[in-house]
């Protein structure tokens, strides 16, 4: 019976931050989409190195107004219903457990940067759910059907949209649920045993979830290859073609971060004057990404005066990717000039 006070503060919340993200954005003469990761995005290489605080920020930041307006206009139906229902101090500690669990299980399987309310949102819906099951009679009454149908409705909508980040959804709501379990609805008889069983289930989610996420080959490999980067950009060829055979060990099912450990480490072969193993590395890209591959192994002959080769792997990298084409002809005019 409250007013959503806390509900009409966490939307003014996310206006201020977007409003001062896109002036901040307009003085740099950028878009301010491009300034998500350095505000706060989840992006699991910062997290990976130590940026923990990626897993809470998220919550406050959109990418575009559309995106705000939604989260806004969606976390005003929701929230001022759960709110009344939940009270405020039960709603703020839901909203804020339902983001991080869908920060974490994003972190956990999705590689992509995310940044939005709707896991937190989600998480609303996990508490009308757990609701539902404690006062059935009540939530049939009240809200029935008209719940489930919205639940179905986002989740399909999200599995529609490419951008949107489904596993962050399924987390908020998951977490949405076990963090209603721990407080309770209120003025409901509840045993302690009950409220520990929650706490204990969710904290054994939330520690699993947290160890996979940190272990797995896929985040392992991100970190390995932001090292790997900073070796290189160092010099410390030995440091980087070290890092490079672990990711090449591990085998990333991300095609992206494998042909970048390929790619950097046959220039870090290079560099020490390991053309065989450079040349080696080259031709795995080549299964990977052709039109890099051919022209990284271009860009090696050359290296080693094979000038026939290097025009064939070059023209090659044409025929893939004509995007190449003024970098290629550039390169091939100075071999012609000498």
């Amino acid at each position: 019976t409250q007013k959503p006070r806390i509900t009409y503060v966490l939307i003014a919340i996310n206006i201020v931050v977007w409003l001062l993200l896109e002036i901040y954005a307009r003085t740099r003469g950028v878009n301010s989409s491009s300034l998500l990761i350095y505000f706060g995005a989840k992006e699991n290489t910062h997290i990976m190195l130590g940026e923990y605080w990626r897993f809470l920020t998220p919550v406050f930041l959109h990418n575009g107004i559309t995106h705000l307006l939604v989260n806004s206009y969606s976390l005003y139906i929701l929230g001022t219903t759960v709110e009344k229902l939940m009270g405020r101090g039960r709603f703020l500690f839901i909203y804020i457990i339902s983001g991080l669990m869908g920060s974490i299980v994003s972190f956990m399987f999705s590689l992509a940067p995310s940044v939005g309310a709707s896991g937190a949102i989600f998480g609303l819906l996990g508490t009308l759910i757990y609701y539902g099951i404690e006062h059935p009679a009540l939530f049939k009454r009240g809200f029935g059907k008209s719940i489930l149908i919205t639940l179905v409705i986002n989740i399909v909508y999200g599995f529609s949209i490419p951008q949107i980040d489904n596993f962050g959804h399924f987390g908020g709501l998951i977490g949405g649920f076990l963090a209603s379990g721990i407080v309770g609805t209120p003025y409901a008889r509840r045993s302690w045993r009950k409220r520990a069983a929650f706490t204990a289930v969710a904290a054994a989610i939330v520690s699993l979830s947290l160890y996979y996420g940190f272990t797995n080959s896929q985040n392992q490999s991100l970190k390995k290859l932001e090292l790997m980067d900073r070796f290189l950009e160092e010099g410390n060829w030995a440091e980087s073609e070290n890092l490079g055979e672990e990711i090449i060990k591990i085998g990333p099912k991300n095609k992206t971060i494998l042909s970048n450990a390929l790619w950097n480490l046959s220039a870090t072969e290079a560099s020490q004057g390991k053309y065989n193993e450079a040349v080696e590395h080259a031709q795995m890209l080549v299964d990977v990404e052709p039109a890099n591959g051919h022209y990284l192994l271009g860009m090696l002959y050359m290296d080693i005066g094979n000038i026939e080769m290097a025009e064939k792997e070059l023209q090659e990298a044409v025929k893939i990717e004509p995007r190449l084409r003024n970098k290629v002809d550039s390169i091939l005019n100075t071999i012609k000039e000498k």
